[in-house]
This record gives structure tokens, C-alpha cells and sequence, in this order.
């Protein structure tokens, strides 16, 4: 790979770790989660929607699980469904939720996703093999 193609792919992957810390710093900058409780709860269903997207297409498509082109889907759609589930959080607190229970139901709904995640993939693995049977007869 050339350098400017390793620069370019290092920038990427620099991105993609700050997301996670100003995710969590614009819950008190940027006018907090009391003033911008909107704006929190519209990009964590951006968050949410875009890795459900992201994810999904590798779990019910078996071509898509055969094709490199999809090998970081999972990844980034775990990633940005985690985003999205502290922004949503952020967001209740500037709702008139209280802080604490907010970070209780964003802790509870991180555990309960990756049971339902480790669940979907149990489900993906019995009722999705990767090979087909139809198309080889």
C-alpha cells in the first residue's frame, strides 16, 4: 500500500476511536444533554438504525457472509449500535431523566444487546448455514 493510501486508512481507523470519546464528551459540552437533548436523541437513532443496517446485512445474507467486501460490517455496526445506545441515554437525561438511572438503563441495554447479539448469531449460525443446498442441486 502506498502512503498516501496508509494515511488515509490510519486517519480512518484514528476516527473511528475518537467517536467513542466525543460521543461521550458532547453529553457535557456543546451545551450538555439538557440543552441538546434533540440533538442526542436524533443522532443515537442514527447510530442505532445505521449499525442495525451495517449488521444485519452480514447475518441474513448468506452471500453477503461469503463476500470480503462485508467483512468489517459487524464491526462497525456493533460500534455505532454502542454509540447510539449513549447517545439515546444522553438524551433521556435531557428529557428530566436523572443521571444515574439514565447510565443504569445505558449499561442494562449494552448488556441486554450483546446477550440478544451472542443470541442472533446462535439463531444465524442453526437457521442460516453458509452453504446452500438449493443451488447446488
Amino acid at each position: 500500500m502506498s502512503l498516501v493510501g496508509q494515511i488515509i486508512n490510519w486517519s480512518f481507523w484514528i476516527g473511528m476511536l475518537l467517536l467513542l470519546p466525543l460521543t461521550a464528551a458532547s453529553l457535557w459540552l456543546w451545551g450538555g444533554a439538557r440543552r441538546a437533548a434533540l440533538g442526542h436523541f436524533m443522532a443515537g437513532a442514527l447510530f442505532l438504525v445505521s449499525g442495525a443496517v451495517f449488521y444485519f446485512v452480514r447475518v441474513v445474507n448468506v452471500f453477503a457472509r461469503m463476500d470480503n467486501a462485508y467483512l468489517y460490517n459487524d464491526i462497525f455496526g456493533l460500534y455505532f449500535m454502542f454509540l447510539g445506545v449513549i447517545l439515546l441515554a444522553g438524551a433521556l437525561v435531557g428529557y428530566g431523566v436523572p443521571p444515574w438511572l439514565a447510565a443504569l438503563l445505558c449499561v442494562v441495554s449494552l448488556v441486554l444487546g450483546r446477550i440478544g447479539v451472542f443470541w442472533l448469531w446462535i439463531a444465524s449460525a442453526v437457521f442460516a448455514p453458509t452453504y446452500v443446498d438449493w443451488l447446488t442441486c
